[in-house]
């Protein structure tokens, strides 16, 4: 797959939603970035929080009890 986008003058450009569909990227998805191979090349860091995990950490306090997202996963799966 090749597409083209255009860096601005601020070196920001846009992720195809495509290739941020196969690649994982989501909002607010942390990116390694590498040269090599006379290339540039980036994908989500592995210890970054995807969609989910960031839903439930964000609304693991709101049960009664205060539980921790773990607990709660716990909990739910049992």
């Amino acid at each position: 797959m090749k597409t083209e986008t255009k860096v601005t003058s601020k070196g920001t450009t846009t992720i195809p939603e495509d290739l941020r569909k196969l690649a994982g990227i989501t909002e607010g998805c942390v990116l390694t970035w590498e040269f090599r191979d006379r290339g540039v090349f980036a994908r989500p860091k592995s210890e970054a929080p995807n969609a989910m995990q960031k839903h439930i950490r964000a609304r693991a306090a709101a049960w009664k009890g205060n539980i921790s997202g773990v607990k709660l996963l716990k909990r739910v799966r049992s």
